[in-house]
């Protein structure tokens, strides 16, 4: 009896510990527990505690670089209406905090204006969006964005699409409801380069034209100003019809109405209107005289970076006020002065104004003189054939893995030692392999043999001087590899000295190596397939210079045929 007497007071003690400490934690917690149910926050971010979330992917997500009144302006956003705005805010995609707050759902309405925003894909918490603003962001694609159905209007002007096939694509899938477009300001759209720059563009797309009728500026503009405005207004047309061939639901274009004649014209073109407008594109802001080689098709990154185009418009301006007659030169050395030139010459100086000392324009007249001393084009028959005899020149019928012409240097087989016809001989077969070149390609493969080199029948330096400054001063970006073969410490010690001349770019291209056969194949089979590699460097086929005759090679070559096209041939 004593026993459960006891028992019966300890539980009595221990009920009312529980019932004061319930009504002590209940006082302390309740408040705060009301405060956290009102502000409708996650729990462990109420807590203090909630800095590292998870994303979709798995990837964390540190809540903490966040700023406090961007999280607090959006969620209230969020509880109070259907409009959310990120503008001008540096995030590279949306917060995963603020996509999943409550109300995300809803939101039809969304502004990432110069955000720097890259990553799209936590769209896909927004699924009742209908009009997305996409405006000065740096974006070149919109891959990362999810399917948006209820989507209608996109906004994604001052940004670097340059590929509008591609473009048009994703839209195509991502918003299939789609009928409101803007893509002013963008490389793909051809209007906003010259119409822009001479004021003609009103509120947007071409709104400004025809919108003030009895102001001066609708005056008809005469000259080159009238030539560049026609050009650009025939570039625009083409791209509006490709947007509409490819999403024939839009009804409003760069903030213009689009007419049923537009329509039903895209629509006869087709996908064909697409490629007119990519390729009236690339010389949206170009003249009659700087323009891409025709075939050739500049990376688009090239494009949307400000600074390359800017300097290749100060390099083609440095040309033109050059004082001298620099086109015609150029072309009578089977020559073009065009983009490509220019671009090649930069890409050689790391795109940088200076060239090897000189300013990229100075080193490009430079040349068209050097060429114009020869003169260009090499037809000097009875010199070649001196210089060319027993083949110490030759330029291979077979191309590399990546198209490249090949062209080797068999010093071994060199009869003549005049440096003047020597470097004649180089510059004839550099441009005979330039000559084969398609013109998205512009680089060749320099095969040298040095077998036998030693100090008693080494070249003479001025040889190799005339060869090392012709490659490096007037044949810039023209070496996609140089394999130097049966490589000796003689070798060695010529290369220093003649490499000084040589920009770091091209330094980098040489591939040294021994007489080894396996390691032959081994290197030049990444460059060389070995079905087409002589077997004296580890592959199948016959040496480059079996049964070798001058007169047969020479007679071989269109270009010393006086053939009109091989000016056409050379993109330079």
């Amino acid at each position: 009896m004593e026993f459960l007497k006891s028992l019966r007071e300890a539980l009595a003690t221990h009920e009312d510990f529980l019932f004061h400490t319930s009504i002590y934690l209940f006082c302390m917690l309740g408040p705060a527990f009301f405060l956290w149910f009102a502000s409708g926050r996650n729990l462990l971010d109420f807590l203090g505690i909630g800095q590292w979330i998870k994303s979709s992917d798995g990837q964390k997500e540190d809540t903490s670089k966040i700023d406090a009144e961007l999280l607090k302006s959006c969620i209230q956003d969020l509880r109070m209406g259907n409009e959310l705005s990120l503008a001008f805010r540096q995030l590279d995609h949306i917060p995963l905090c603020i996509a999943t707050s409550r109300g995300a759902d809803t939101i039809t309405k969304l502004d990432l204006t110069e955000c720097n925003i890259c990553d799209l894909s936590n769209l896909c918490y927004f699924p009742a969006l209908e009009l997305l603003v996409l405006d000065k962001n740096g974006l070149s694609s919109i891959s990362t964005c999810p399917v948006l159905p209820k989507l209608h209007t996109l906004w994604c002007n001052h940004n670097s699409i340059s590929s509008l096939g591609s473009f048009l694509g994703d839209v195509a899938r991502k918003f299939p409801n789609i009928y409101y477009l803007s893509l002013m300001r963008n490389p793909v759209n051809p209007d906003g380069g010259v119409l822009g720059g001479l004021g003609i563009i009103g509120r947007g797309g071409r709104g400004g034209l025809g919108d003030n009728s009895d102001s001066d500026e609708d005056e008809e503009l005469e000259g080159e100003e009238g030539a560049k405005v026609k050009k650009a207004e025939e570039a625009y047309t083409k791209y509006r019809l490709a947007v509409l061939s490819r999403l024939p639901h839009v009804r409003v274009l760069d903030d213009e109405d689009v007419t049923p004649e537009e329509h039903k014209q895209a629509q006869e073109e087709g996908e064909y209107s697409i490629k007119k407008a990519q390729d009236a594109s690339l010389n949206r802001d170009e003249d009659e005289h700087w323009k891409w080689p025709k075939g050739y098709t500049p990376p688009s990154h090239w494009l949307r970076d400000v600074e390359k185009m800017a300097l290749i418009r100060d390099v083609q301006k440095d040309l033109d006020n050059c004082g001298e007659d620099f086109r015609s030169l150029a072309k009578k050395s089977a020559w073009e002065a065009n983009k490509r030139l220019v671009s090649r010459y930069l890409e050689a100086s790391l795109w940088q104004p200076i060239l090897n000392g000189l300013p990229v324009a100075t080193a490009i007249l430079n040349t068209i003189r050097f060429r114009a001393t020869y003169p260009m084009p090499i037809r000097d028959k009875a010199l070649l054939e001196k210089g060319l005899t027993g083949g110490p020149f030759i330029v291979s019928t077979t191309r590399s893995r990546q198209g490249w012409p090949i062209l080797y240097l068999l010093f071994h087989n060199q009869k003549c030692m005049d440096a003047k016809i020597n470097s004649v001989c180089l510059l004839y077969s550099m441009e005979r392999a330039i000559q084969s070149l398609d013109p998205q390609n512009q680089e060749i493969v320099l095969f040298i043999d040095t077998k036998g080199f030693g100090y008693a029948n080494v070249p003479s330096m001025a040889i190799l001087s005339e060869m090392s400054e012709i490659l490096a001063k007037h044949m810039p970006r023209r070496l996609g590899v140089v394999f130097v073969v049966n490589v000796s410490y003689v070798v060695n010690w010529v290369y220093d000295m003649v490499s000084i001349a040589m920009s770091e770019v091209t330094r980098q291209k040489f591939r040294f190596i021994s007489s080894n056969k396996d390691e032959m194949k081994k290197i030049i089979g990444d460059y060389i397939d070995l079905n087409e590699l002589p077997a004296e460097y580890g592959g199948l086929a016959p040496r480059a210079d079996t049964n070798f005759s001058v007169h047969d090679y020479m007679a071989s070559d269109s270009y010393l045929s006086n053939d009109p096209i091989i000016a056409n041939k050379l993109y330079s």
